[in-house]
């Protein structure tokens, strides 16, 4: 039976995507290169292309000295991805709200665990969308670790386990990215992957017990 749900925030709990678009977008605009449609920017990125990989498809093989401008260019993506005036861009998916609502009902405990550098920053944003209320616990990890993230991921979630008194074997890990689910089948949690955030289907199926289109499907498991 599952007793606690765990949620990555960016692209499991709010769309990031338009953050994630605009900060390729003027990441490549400040040094004189365009990109395409934000469609085809987040197919591109759900294939798991890294951000350097991404920008790398819209500066030409002639450009002098491109693999340094590559990286230049993508340190600026990854600075305006984390800023605080991007953050603003984001919002709940449609069912964010009534989803935690039910959970809450239900007696299931929940909390957040992301990647993420500013907490008070989001704990603002939580609750100018009215969603703070519903977590027992949020813990962010510093974006800027260079420890592997899955590893920190999973030592965080056993510590949220421990706290909220729940075994590891009734908690549920819920996220877009392979960090979380790799997280969560290291301490024997049951694992979901959404397909509404920057991973498409195909991949997170590889990591996941269950694959789900939006967060408001977690309730079909959680009462199975």
């Amino acid at each position: 039976m599952i007793k606690l749900v765990i949620f990555d925030l960016d692209g499991t709990l709010l769309d990031v995507s338009e953050r994630y678009y605009l900060s390729v977008k003027n990441a490549l605009k400040n040094f004189g290169f365009t990109c395409s449609s934000k469609s085809k920017i987040i197919k591109l990125k759900r294939q798991t292309l890294s951000g350097a990989e991404l920008i790398s498809m819209f500066i030409s093989e002639d450009v002098k000295n491109r693999e340094k401008l590559i990286k230049i260019c993508d340190k600026e993506r990854y600075k305006l991805l984390h800023s605080k005036d991007y953050l603003k861009l984001d919002k709940p998916f449609k069912d964010t709200y009534k989803t935690l609502k039910i959970l809450k009902q239900k007696r299931i405990k929940i909390a957040i665990l992301t990647l993420r550098d500013y907490k008070k920053t989001t704990i603002q944003q939580l609750k100018k969308f009215g969603l703070l209320n519903f977590f027992d616990k949020i813990i962010l990890i510093d974006s800027r670790s260079s420890k592997n993230y899955a590893e920190v991921k999973c030592d965080s979630a056993k510590k949220i386990c421990r706290e909220l008194k729940v075994k590891t074997d009734e908690c549920c890990m819920v996220g877009d990215s392979l960090n979380e689910l790799e997280a969560g089948s290291r301490m024997s949690a049951l694992t979901v992957g959404v397909t509404c955030g920057l991973t498409g289907g195909n991949i997170l199926s590889q990591k996941c017990n269950k694959i789900i289109s939006g967060v408001q499907e977690i309730l079909n498991i959680v009462e199975s």
